[in-house]
């Protein structure tokens, strides 16, 4: 979902929480009061939750910017540049998603159908993963340490992309990690370097969320199946700038439609 719709559901979200606030009349009964007083203390906390929410999204923004991550206002989800995701699991994070929701569909669609007995089958499986899909990978990638003030400066965390060696191509979309602080120090020391080597020992850790049963509506994080999160871990072992340089983006071409007159004052 691009930034500009993104912001609009927020709002709206919040905002269709309001209608019910100061409807009540001066003379209604103590109940209806305190039902109305405890509206308002709610409509207020939603309120700081949004501001709090708008003030994420725009260091998100800021962060996918300096990725080189296009923000327009289509909804379409789709980067054209992107590649599919390499069948090795531990190559990138968009590969960590596909073989997670094709390994759940895979181990549990024939699982219990009680909802508690799921939910404990899919906390079982979430483990099992855990201690399965995990090894040292190397990937190339481009860093933006993400410029939060809710975030202690001793836990730093980036918006991190991977991108295919050969064709110096992005694969899914920018993820957002925890980095540790001197390498946080060290990319900040190199502001024009875009690309560099990765090496870390990848953990896939699908998280168990028993209230979650559907994408949602903005599908954060990443839904895999009915009580089941996509999460992954990094223990980052080195990070050295690549020589290899992205191939800058073409430029538009240029209209072959003459542009509109001006219109005349009236």
């Amino acid at each position: 979902m691009a930034a500009k719709t993104l912001r609009w559901c927020v709002l709206a979200g919040v905002l269709g929480t309001l209608s019910p606030c100061g409807v009540l009349a001066q003379d209604a009964p103590d109940a209806l009061r305190a039902e109305n007083d405890s509206l308002r203390a709610e409509v207020q906390r939603l309120r700081s939750a949004l501001d709090e929410a708008l003030r994420r999204l725009a260091a998100a923004e800021a962060a996918l910017a300096r990725l080189g991550v296009p923000l327009g206002s289509t909804t379409d989800d789709t980067d054209p540049g992107a590649l599919d995701a390499p069948a090795d699991p531990l190559a990138s994070p968009a590969s960590m998603l596909v073989e997670l929701r094709r390994r759940y569909e895979r181990d549990l669609a024939g699982g219990p159908t009680d909802a508690a007995a799921r939910r404990a089958a899919v906390a079982a499986w979430c483990k099992s993963i855990r201690a399965e899909l995990k090894g040292r990978r190397e990937w190339l990638v481009t860093i933006a340490p993400v410029e939060d003030p809710g975030v202690a400066a001793s836990r730093p965390e980036a918006m991190v992309r991977v991108y295919d060696e050969a064709l110096l191509r992005p694969i899914g979309e920018a993820v957002r990690v925890r980095i540790p602080a001197r390498y946080a120090a060290q990319v900040r020391g190199r502001p024009d370097q875009r690309l560099w080597t990765l090496t870390a020992n990848v953990v896939v850790a699908p998280r168990f969320e028993e209230r979650r049963e559907s994408e949602g509506i903005f599908n954060y994080p990443p839904f895999i199946g009915p009580y089941a999160e996509f999460a992954f871990e990094l223990e980052w072992v080195s990070l050295n700038a690549s020589p290899r340089v992205l191939p800058e983006a073409p430029a538009a071409a240029p209209s072959d439609s003459p542009p509109p007159a001006p219109r005349q004052p009236r």
